[in-house]
């Protein structure tokens, strides 16, 4: 039993923890990237690049943002409507320190109001404008509508016709290029993957072309998977694009990780200009990024530029004497070469496509370091020949040399987990 004295002495003490704690400094709340990714997966034009674009979207967003700073909403299908889209605008919980995301893959036209997206549904537009200034009503640091649509003309407003466009983990950190874009700017950030009076480009089994290059997460062997089917149907397209560089998108890279917008637009319109236009040649197109604002740089808010971070590597500060000694666990990165997988030597990129898709679970290889300059024999558990891609690391061609060059590791694959054997 306490006297009432202690009791009294006890009250005081408590009010004076209180009177402390309320004087204090409070911890500023972490800010978050509010992100709704929206598409019309029901046109039978678009609809089955709509489905795969929407997912290497969600994907680019999902392993680079730890949970706790990422609010994602995806509406498609029956849900992509402008009352759609702004509910969930209006349902972000955004600060002033948020960034606030809208991606929207669908068909896109234009009228004396501006350019629009169309609503399949009740052939009505749902005006750009009108989903910007939604979201500036939300107060976030940083707003950006970034689509891939089309952008052609179509005087009356009515919408009488439409023209049609010719598995992950969750992030650990955030990524450096995601604190860049995202937390180190503030304003308005409005682009569009094409210009007045043209269209959009997508391939139907892969998607619009401007959202491959922002998030593309495939590898090697899931393209030459679809290269050949497209080869055994005949079609020119497969022909075609098997000539085509592709690259692993801007999210996924393991390379420039300081990109600004403005590099990354003029990567991405670089991208068309170079690889994509050529095969779409007989459209007669000459296709541009529209960009209708930039947004203005920024200081990065406190506690996000600690908790970005690339992936694991061999290590940093260039080449490294000696050697690693057999056990350790290794991610690969940009720069090494693989020279042969299970004993076959690989002399062009076919023979790594291949290697990888027969191998057994257990993969063995050998690679020449991009960290130290030291060739190494590696082992590492594939993923089952059903997933999306078994390995996780993209590769290209080498000119003049055998063996493969690594693009880029997806994190969380079997490229990101490699055991020295010797």
């Amino acid at each position: 039993m306490q006297s009432p004295t202690g009791n009294r002495a006890r009250f005081s003490f408590l009010l004076l923890l209180i009177g402390l704690w309320l004087g204090a400094p409070q911890p500023a709340l972490a800010a978050k990237l509010c992100v709704i990714i929206a598409g019309d997966t029901l046109d039978k034009n678009i609809g089955p690049a709509a489905e795969q674009s929407l997912h290497d979207v969600f994907a680019g967003f999902y392993t680079n943002v730890p949970e706790p700073m990422l609010e994602i909403d995806q509406l498609k299908g029956q849900d992509f409507t402008q009352n759609q889209i702004v509910d969930s605008i209006n349902r972000m919980p955004v600060t002033s320190e948020d960034v606030l995301v809208l991606y929207v893959f669908s068909h896109g036209q234009y009228d004396d109001k501006g350019h629009y997206f169309v609503d399949i549904k009740s052939k009505s537009p749902i005006y750009r404008a009108d989903l910007l200034a939604a979201m500036e009503r939300k107060g976030p640091r940083l707003r950006a509508l970034i689509s891939d649509s089309c952008n052609t003309y179509l005087p009356t407003g009515k919408i009488d016709r439409v023209y049609a466009a010719p598995s992950f983990r969750p992030a650990e950190r955030l990524s450096p290029l995601f604190v860049k874009l995202f937390f180190g700017y503030q304003g308005l950030l409005d682009v569009n993957s094409s210009s007045k009076d043209q269209p959009a480009l997508c391939i139907p089994g892969l998607g619009g072309l401007f959202s491959m290059t922002l998030s593309l997460p495939y590898t090697d062997e899931m393209l030459d998977g679809l290269f050949e089917t497209e080869i055994q149907k005949g079609s020119r397209l497969g022909n075609t694009i098997k000539a085509i560089n592709f690259v692993p998108g801007l999210f996924f890279s393991a390379t420039d990780q300081s990109r600004s917008w403005d590099e990354v637009l003029n990567y991405c319109q670089n991208q068309f200009d170079t690889t994509y236009l050529p095969v779409f040649q007989s459209l007669n197109v000459a296709q541009k990024i529209s960009r209708i604002t930039m947004p203005a740089e920024t200081s990065v808010p406190a506690g996000i530029s600690s908790s970005g971070g690339g992936g694991g590597g061999w290590g940093g500060g260039g080449p490294q004497p000696g050697r690693f000694p057999p056990g350790t666990v290794v991610t690969l990165q940009a720069g090494d070469i693989i020279l042969s997988v299970n004993g076959q030597a690989i002399l062009q990129l076919t023979d790594y496509w291949n290697s990888v898709k027969t191998s057994g679970t257990e993969m063995h290889f050998t690679l020449q370091s991009a960290h130290d300059g030291n060739v190494y024999h590696l082992k590492t558990r594939l993923f089952d020949s059903s997933a999306d891609s078994r390995f996780g690391v993209l590769a290209e061609q080498m000119s003049g040399r055998n063996g493969v060059l690594v693009r880029s590791v997806r994190r969380g694959y079997p490229g990101s987990q490699c055991v020295i054997v010797e």
